[in-house]
């Protein structure tokens, strides 16, 4: 009896390593797509609305509820529909009455805070539910990651760049959320996976999934806007084949994604004359643009161009031109202790190398040295393996390029997937034995830096930057501060009785009702109320580490003071034991 059990179990094992053995890179992909889902359902669960989702939720709403697609144009409407969809059938309250339409209006923001008003006691649970319906798209990049890897390099490889993705805290960060950063980063990954297998099938098959493929990443994010010309370039000036093969493979792909596009903007305003718009921007509006003190205008209207029948939704045009308005216009922007008025063309660059872990810094020298070997190199370009290359190198210098507004490094996200499965050939081209060790070492490395860090991942910076720390010494804004640790610090406020009166100094766009916060004085009314700006009350400070790097005496005063404790890495919590006049010595 004994014997014949332990043959059933070694007939069981045996299969059962046949089984996975025949598997084994769907078992490793689903491993490293549960560890991504748990860091990611983690995260969406416990964060509070950040600034860009109160806007992005209501827009969503009004989309379904409305029919049009006017409210936050700067944003495609693919995220703000997938998100809010769950919202509509749980029957919320309406207020629309802030809901402008005139030139160059952007009222989201107060149309989002109405809305959360308009339905207390639910706020946390509409954007528990919205960020899970918007999940998927970092799931979906995983995947392409994956799946463009293991077709250049191989499974391991395949594997490894799935891996990073995974392990990555700005794709964690993003991908919790509502915003559509890391859901264009994955369809337009995906869109240009599909358009390399079709050019690697001389341009016969693929095309018409890779034309949709990229109008649903241009419904994310106006970003990937970016593919239609590198595309073309590819086919016209690259690509092998006849002439008449090459043609029709752009006109099909060009026709599908545009149709895409006006299927997703329910065809509003398609075929608009060029001439029939007003724009804001000193690109499209030249002297009439806002900028000049105009209002509003459009450069085509007294030539040919005006008469043109735009084939895209007029709200996908008039969103372009007020993004690159606030582009124009630019922000105050932050870089290592300076504010400047415009930004600096290395921004991305240093928020990447302090943002990420040092294992994936490490991976990317890495891979350069890698690229740079000739054998190494000869291969790529012999094979046809270097389009993630040239397109990841295309995204970082058309948004390096963008000086406007130097803030958010999330804006580099799309060019992540690109990144992953360069250095990804790493592992696949190591000279020797060691080097692959190495490689998997730093992704280990990567791995733990970013698990430690859930579910405050966006206040996540490197060993080189100090951690959250100091690193918000270097960048700021929504690098580590962005509303999302609101709850945390009303649930420290609540457990400690003692810390009062206590006043708070968030980022002033998000409103504190919808919060639980607007209870407690915040340090304009404390200004207000002791018409003395330069007096620090005695009594508790809850500071937003963006807040802190503003250019006057009071949040200086607190720059250089040491917290008495800090909440999620991005709101810092002073004591003040005694009155005093800023200027006064510590």
């Amino acid at each position: 009896m004994a014997v014949l059990l332990r043959r059933r179990i070694q007939e069981i094992l045996t299969r059962l390593q046949c089984y996975f053995v025949g598997r084994r890179s769907f078992c490793w992909l689903a491993c490293i797509g549960i560890c991504l889902s748990v860091q990611l359902v983690w995260t969406a669960w416990h964060a509070t609305p950040n600034v860009d989702e109160v806007g992005l939720l209501a827009a969503g709403v009004h989309h379904w509820t409305e029919g049009r697609f006017d409210l936050y144009r700067v944003n495609p409407p693919l995220v703000k529909l997938a998100a809010s969809m769950p919202i509509v059938l749980m029957h919320p309250k309406f207020n629309w009455s802030n809901v402008r339409n005139t030139i160059g209006a952007r009222t989201e923001w107060q149309v989002g805070n109405d809305f959360l008003k308009a339905n207390p006691g639910r706020v946390m649970d509409f954007f528990r539910v919205a960020r899970l319906c918007v999940l998927p798209f970092s799931l979906l990049g995983m995947v392409v990651c994956f799946l463009w890897g293991k077709e250049l390099w191989g499974e391991n490889a395949g594997l490894f760049s799935a891996a990073l993705w995974c392990f990555s805290p700005t794709v964690v960060t993003w991908s919790s959320t509502i915003t559509s950063d890391v859901p264009a980063a994955a369809l337009g990954a995906g869109a240009s996976y599909l358009f390399w297998k079709h050019s690697r099938s001389g341009y016969t098959q693929y095309g018409s999934a890779a034309g949709a493929a990229l109008g649903f990443a241009c419904l994310a994010k106006f970003t990937c806007l970016i593919l239609f010309p590198f595309w073309l370039f590819w086919v016209l000036i690259i690509g092998q084949g006849s002439w008449p093969i090459r043609c029709r493979s752009v006109a099909a792909i060009t026709v599908v994604a545009i149709l895409i596009i006006n299927v997703g903007y329910c065809f509003e305003g398609t075929l608009n004359r060029l001439d029939d718009f007003v724009f804001v921007s000193r690109c499209l509006a030249g002297q009439d643009s806002l900028l000049e003190g105009g209002q509003g205008g459009n450069v085509s209207s007294e030539s040919w161009l005006g008469s043109i029948p735009v084939p895209l939704p007029a709200n996908m045009l008039i969103g372009i031109d007020l993004q690159k308005l606030d582009f124009e216009r630019g922000t105050s922007n932050f870089l290592m202790g300076e504010w400047k008025l415009g930004g600096w063309w290395y921004y991305y660059a240093i928020a990447f190398m302090v943002k990420e872990p040092v294992g994936t810094l490490l991976l990317i020298l890495l891979a350069t040295v890698a690229l740079f070997r000739r054998d190494s190199a000869d291969a790529v370009l012999r094979q046809g393996k270097w389009m993630p290359y040239i397109l990841g190198v295309a995204i970082f210098v058309l948004v390096s390029s963008q000086t406007g507004i130097c803030r958010y490094l999330r804006y580099l996200l799309p060019a992540f997937p690109f990144l992953y499965v360069w250095i990804a050939g790493t592992v696949r081209n190591a000279a020797s034995t060691w080097q692959k060790s190495v490689a998997w070492l730093c992704l280990g490395w990567s791995a733990f830096s970013t698990l430690t860090a859930v579910p405050h991942s966006l206040t996540f910076f490197n060993e080189l930057a100090g951690g959250s720390r100091w690193g918000h010494y270097i960048v700021a804004d929504a690098n580590i501060d962005w509303g999302h640790d609101y709850g945390y610090l009303k649930a420290w406020i609540e457990q400690h009785d003692n810390a009062r009166p206590i006043c708070i100094d968030l980022l002033p766009i998000v409103d504190l009702q919808p919060l639980g916060l607007d209870k407690y004085e915040t340090t304009l009314q404390l200004h207000i109320r002791l018409q003395n700006p330069r007096l620090v009350r005695e009594g508790w400070y809850a500071i937003s580490a963006h807040r802190m790097h503003l250019d006057d005496d009071f949040h200086r005063f607190f720059l250089n003071k040491e917290p008495f404790q800090i909440i999620g890495g991005s709101v810092y919590i002073f004591q003040v034991r005694e009155s005093k006049f800023l200027g006064e010595s510590d």
